[in-house]
């Protein structure tokens, strides 16, 4: 599957399946058929990147302008001290890394996990 048909289909589920919390998306960077990001607009006004690729991925909902948060699920194998290395989650923060619960045998499965982690903040935040 081409990079751009696994983003529209992402796009799509994310519309489809959290309409209260994406409000929009768009693909940034790259080319038409091979954008390098996947960029969804939340209803708080942050955003969440997919960014994959054949052999790692990056789920990055960025916060900073908001409260200065960010949640980082990623592969990049530079956290040895982690038990599900290379899987990680920088939680809230750069330098707050633990293990990841991210199931990765799907980009679907692991946008739909992200997705409701997300829902799951802000509705403790609106509380």
């Amino acid at each position: 599957m081409v990079i751009r048909e696994r983003y529209e289909s992402l796009l799509a589920l994310a519309l489809t399946e959290f309409p209260k919390i994406v409000t929009g998306g768009s693909m940034v960077g790259g080319t038409t058929l091979n954008p390098r990001v996947l960029r969804l607009y939340l209803s708080d006004e942050s955003y969440l990147d997919v960014r994959l690729s054949a052999d790692a991925y990056t789920f990055h909902w960025e916060r900073r302008a908001l409260d200065g948060t960010l949640f980082r699920w990623d592969d990049a194998p530079h956290h040895q001290e982690v038990t599900t290395f290379p899987h990680h989650l920088h939680d809230g923060s750069e330098l707050d890394v633990v293990e990841s619960q991210l199931p990765v045998g799907s980009y679907t499965m692991a946008l739909q996990y992200v997705l409701h982690f997300i829902e799951k903040r802000l509705n403790e935040s609106r509380d």
